[in-house]
């Protein structure tokens, strides 16, 4: 116990006696100059804007309910669009899940990787069939 041999118990609840409270304050310029650019940081880190999608479905079938991520648009006939969705991001990939009234189904699962997130605005899931496979694109609306 010789590093606590100056003060009776382990944690102090004054300064020390030998050292002067004025030699601790450096790290006060040091603060005042962080606070500022850790501000500026937080700003920027959180400055981007929420995004907004829809779904245009060309497959030429109509769903009774269409699922990209975790958005539900709900019903979207043959050759129609829907009303955007405001969502915290939107990425390269994403997984959709469409429904029929008869109960068929197809599915495009995004099954994991490298996948990046794209700048704020306005996008469209654009649905289509090829091969009998749901084919997504996207574009910038």
């Amino acid at each position: 116990m010789a590093s606590n041999r100056r003060w009776r118990c382990q944690f102090r609840y004054r300064g020390s006696r030998r050292e002067s409270a004025v030699a601790q304050l450096f790290s006060l310029g040091l603060m005042t100059r962080f606070i500022p650019i850790l501000a500026l940081m937080l700003l920027v880190g959180c400055s981007r804007q929420p995004s907004q999608i829809r779904v245009r479905n060309l497959t030429g079938r109509d769903f009774s309910n269409v699922t990209v991520m975790t958005n539900s648009f709900g019903p979207v006939k043959a050759g129609a669009s829907t009303e955007y969705l405001t969502v915290p991001a939107v990425f390269e990939e994403v997984s959709v899940y469409t429904s029929q009234a008869d109960g068929y189904f197809m599915n495009h699962r995004f099954m994991g990787g490298a996948n990046s997130q794209l700048a704020s605005g306005r996008y469209t899931y654009i649905l289509k069939f090829a091969k009998d496979e749901l084919e997504i694109s996207r574009q910038k609306d």
